[in-house]
């Protein structure tokens, strides 16, 4: 599945390409393809240490994410496993991800997105204390 849909024949890749293929190896490998030439390779392109744990990540994440889909719909085909997981043709997903838009390093979850505690106060002195309402006089 994993050659089919995604080849063998690329010569260079995207930082972002590398970790998807190596996700996709992972949910392969949980499908019972193997494709260690392609693992190495895949590890081979990246430069440093650092990426090359990401891309053990990425593998180790796609398998255990299809061994976790096997488990909860023990009635899905294997086609139906790849769809989900690396084509990401899932409503509950596509709500979430933007996969529109690559992700990048710099992406805060939107509950980080935005905090109110590093706002500066107003030019008002009186906000500068931080006082509660019912201490105020107005």
């Amino acid at each position: 599945m994993y050659a089919a849909e995604l080849g063998t024949d690329w010569t260079d890749l995207s930082r972002d390409e590398v970790l998807h293929r190596a996700y996709a190896l992972g949910v392969a490998a949980a499908m019972g393809e193997r494709h260690p030439d392609e693992y190495d390779r895949l590890r081979a392109t990246v430069d440093t240490s650092y990426e090359r744990s990401m891309v053990e990540l990425a593998y180790r994440e796609g398998r255990q994410e299809a061994n976790e889909f096997r488990q909860t719909a023990s009635d899905a085909d294997a086609r139906t496993m790849w769809r989900t997981l690396v084509d990401g043709e899932s409503t509950s997903l596509e709500t979430v991800v933007d996969r529109h838009r690559p992700p990048s390093r710099f992406d805060l979850p939107p509950s980080l997105a935005r905090t109110t505690l590093l706002d500066r106060p107003r030019a008002d002195g009186r906000d500068r204390l931080n006082l509660p309402d019912f201490l105020r006089r107005d």
